[in-house]
């Protein structure tokens, strides 16, 4: 009896395996089926559209009659909900951020003809002031804008995606050629977005090092009975290589939703561009703003790390803002109490001994939030460049690089740590009109 159990359980199991087979095999086969359907649609003659240049939209104008209506309103970031403006509103910035200098910003402003002949620091002021941005036009024809034309990937990045714009069709081909030997991998989809394949990318990676990979979309406008309406458009291939060298694996960044607001409290993550999620790698718990950040090693993972940061809850912290120091090899670390005037400092640079930070402090700082969902207008109206000893645990001002007539910023070690190289600029101009020179200092024993 046992026995004759044992043989029907396998029948069925037989029998199951067989519908399910069946099964697959006939998803396999509806799936080409379909597939063969819609690379119909794409054959025959194309039109070609060229590849067009880049134009851009003129810098946005705002309407700013009514603006000081918008001032009465209470929100933190933005104005009525129908409005275009983000109001400024100064009760809900932090009080208390050592170097803020918004005064000298408003100064800058009121000087006739030093900006543009700006009179007042007024929020419709900033409305009209110059601005640098433009939004590209969206291109009218079929156009492959990424990758761009003999893009260089690394070999260990994960698979990338291909993007395209299009404002008339619906449906599109990629085909993906090796090396122009006639054989090419070709997919549809309904997105204007496509990610090359794990499979095919691991090819690209291996053979692409010494030969073009060629790209191609074509185009086409389906109607609701999935039938082509209209003739077939291509763009201009794309031509991109795999690099023999590695990049750099690992990606250390902080993410800040816009817009821009004193109260945002950034976490910082890092990113293996081999894989596809990010990692946190230090969390501001929705109390600090944590700023400039720089690892001593390129490993990231032993040696020394140096953090610029701000305390946001008033009154919990004799010391808001500081410079954190942490020895990863010995896994300690420390506020630094700089003995400077002003304790608010950025961009940061480990030497390559790893036993001194120089970075730009002694900082009075201008961060407006936008008055509109852009950017924020940020400057410096002084700056010093200065030096912590890990070693003898004191920090200085670098002579001849902490002048207080000049914004003295962005300092960077020589390869051999001889030298420093920073940016230096004269005060007094409008964060918008500051031009840099690059400057270099010796910082052998002995030298000035």
């Amino acid at each position: 009896m046992k026995r004759a159990f044992s043989l029907s359980r396998a029948k069925l199991l037989l029998a199951a395996a067989g519908v399910l087979g069946a099964l697959v095999l006939g998803q396999a086969g509806i799936q080409a089926a379909r597939d063969a359907r819609l690379a119909r649609l794409f054959e025959g003659p194309c039109d070609l559209c060229e590849r067009q240049p880049a134009t851009y939209y003129p810098r946005p104008v705002y309407h700013t009659e009514g603006y000081k209506a918008l001032q009465k309103t209470s929100g933190p970031d933005f104005g009525e909900t129908d409005s275009e403006f983000a109001t400024q509103v100064l009760q809900d910035e932090i009080s208390y951020v050592d170097g803020e200098a918004r005064e000298d910003v408003e100064a800058a402003l009121r000087r006739g003809g030093r900006v543009d002949g700006m009179t007042g620091a007024t929020p419709v002021s900033r409305l009209r002031a110059p601005s640098s941005y433009r939004d590209r036009r969206p291109f009218e024809t079929l156009q492959i804008i990424y990758p761009e034309e003999g893009t260089l990937f690394p070999p260990n990045l994960c698979p990338p995606y291909l993007e395209w714009e299009d404002a008339r069709n619906n449906l599109w081909q990629i085909s993906v050629e090796l090396g122009g030997n006639g054989e090419e991998s070709t997919f549809v989809t309904g997105e204007k977005r496509w990610r090359f394949p794990s499979e095919l990318w691991n090819t690209l990676r291996r053979d692409a090092v010494t030969r073009d990979t060629t790209v191609r979309v074509k185009g086409i406008q389906i109607d609701e009975n999935g039938e082509r309406v209209g003739e077939i458009q291509a763009a201009e291939p794309v031509h991109f290589r795999i690099s023999k060298d590695p990049a750099d694996p690992y990606i250390v960044y902080r993410l800040v939703p816009p817009p821009f607001s004193s109260l945002k409290t950034p976490d910082i993550f890092v990113r293996d561009i081999r894989e596809d999620e990010p990692t946190l790698f230090l969390s501001a718990r929705r109390s600090y703003c944590i700023n400039c950040h720089t690892f001593s090693s390129k490993e990231g993972n032993k040696g020394k790390l140096g953090l610029q940061i701000r305390c946001l809850r008033p009154g919990n912290s004799k010391l808001p803002v500081y410079v954190a120091y942490y020895d990863m090899d010995k896994g300690v670390g420390q506020k630094l109490q700089l003995p400077f005037d002003i304790q608010m400092s950025t961009f940061m640079a480990w030497s390559p001994d790893e036993t001194k930070l120089a970075f730009s402090a002694n900082q009075k700082i201008v961060a407006f939030k936008p008055i509109v969902y852009e950017t924020q207008l940020a400057g410096m109206s002084a700056s010093d460049i200065a030096i912590y000893d890990s070693n003898t645990n004191e920090t200085y001002l670098l002579p001849g690089a902490s002048d207080p007539d000049f914004l003295e910023i962005y300092p960077r070690w020589s390869l051999d740590g001889s030298r420093l190289v920073f940016s230096r600029s004269p005060v007094g101009n409008h964060p918008a009109h500051v031009l840099f020179d690059l400057c270099v200092i010796s910082m052998e024993p002995g030298t000035d």
